[in-house]
């Protein structure tokens, strides 16, 4: 991805992984709306990869693996992020107002379809959460292309999440990985 655009990307590891990228123009000025996009989708095309992977590893085991998800949140909006010498952290969000993105990322994982009451996340699937329908609309152009390129299922599911604590008005995508051809 380093290729597409030079960026930033911080991986935090504790009961999962977790990866945040930060893009702009103030990592690279050469940055616009084509290196995000391209991002993105290379991004969603690495989660079906790895959740491939976690298909294979599962099905070669004779024990009990536990269930690997794989999420993505979309932020669609700018934060200000500034370095934060006093914690182990490269990043800190800047202001009260980007705080919300915070909040969102600490807590999506735990969230659950508001229609079914089961967990938006779910093995052996690729899921978006997302809160506009600008955000809806180039999600769904990737999911597409990657029904297209054989990396997931044609048939999406979708819906709200119900409110977490602090966060409302979420929404998600979701559809199976297939598994390699």
């Amino acid at each position: 991805m380093q290729r597409i655009i030079p960026h930033h990307c911080d991986i935090e590891a504790t009961d999962g992984i977790e990866h945040d990228m930060y893009v702009g123009k103030f990592i690279n000025p050469k940055f616009n709306k084509f290196h995000l996009c391209s991002l993105r989708y290379e991004q969603l095309r690495a989660l079906c990869d790895c959740a491939r992977t976690a298909l294979c590893l599962q099905a070669k085991s004779q024990e009990t693996i536990l269930g690997i998800v794989h999420l993505v949140l979309v932020q669609n909006s700018t934060i200000d992020i500034y370095h934060n010498e006093s914690t182990e952290k490269l990043f800190d969000v800047k202001s009260s107002l980007d705080i919300r993105y915070e909040i969102v990322k600490k807590r999506i994982d735990k969230g659950v379809a508001q229609e079914t009451k089961e967990r938006i996340t779910q093995p052996g699937m690729l899921t978006v959460a997302y809160s506009t329908d600008e955000e809806w609309q180039e999600y769904q152009q990737y999911f597409c292309y990657l029904v297209r390129e054989g990396w997931v299922e044609d048939k999406f599911e979708s819906g709200l999440v119900e409110p977490l604590q602090g966060v409302s008005g979420l929404r998600f995508i979701r559809a199976k990985v297939l598994w390699p051809v």
